[in-house]
């Protein structure tokens, strides 16, 4: 008899530890498991390459200023970085949904029962209440999955980012190079 309490407990934090969510399995890489080897392949030369931002790498004041004003007006870069803000609040919405909502209120009465004669007196009450106003036990990890899912979303949304803004860079290099071409070109025409 005194087992039913302790089945009714057991039972469902046993499936808190259940997940649904099928195992991921990653097709292979389509690159090789291996470096290259050789000279010219050292990987303990590679921890010690520089990290170059645009700015050491063109060194024409004339490019770095289109670069700057790009960075700043492309519309396109500015929806890229909209939707990792987008993408990083619904991770912290899908994070928030596994904690328990409290809530907490509070009030308070001040009433003056007497008249001028004073046989009445004054009273006050308050009140204060709090507790657990939601909470969804994860038992099955529906909660842990969508929080990880909308995690590898976000992680994907600030590749997609970066992505944008190195293809703004690299177009606008590309452009610049073609106009430096073209216009030693006419020189040598001329």
């Amino acid at each position: 008899m005194k087992r039913a309490p302790f089945l009714m407990i057991a039972a469902p934090l046993m499936l808190a530890g259940c997940s649904l969510a099928p195992k991921t399995t990653l097709p292979p890489p389509p690159v090789p498991q291996g470096w290259p080897v050789g000279d010219a392949y050292l990987i303990q030369s590679e921890a010690a390459l520089p990290i170059l931002s645009y700015k050491q790498l063109f060194t024409d004041a004339r490019l770095q200023s289109l670069v700057e004003q790009a960075l700043v007006n492309n519309r396109d870069l500015r929806t890229a970085f909209a939707n990792l803000a987008a993408a990083r609040a619904q991770v912290r919405v899908s994070r928030a949904a596994q904690f328990p909502a409290i809530g907490v209120s509070a009030s308070g009465d001040y009433a003056d029962r007497g008249g001028t004669g004073g046989s009445g007196g004054a009273g006050s009450s308050f009140a204060l209440q709090g507790g657990v106003t939601a909470f969804e036990l994860d038992l099955f990890g529906r909660l842990a999955n969508a929080n990880a899912a909308d995690r590898d979303r976000a992680l994907a949304t600030e590749a997609a980012s970066r992505t944008v803004r190195l293809s703004l860079i690299a177009d606008l290099a590309n452009a610049w190079a073609a106009y430096g071409a073209d216009r030693d070109l006419l020189a040598i025409a001329q």
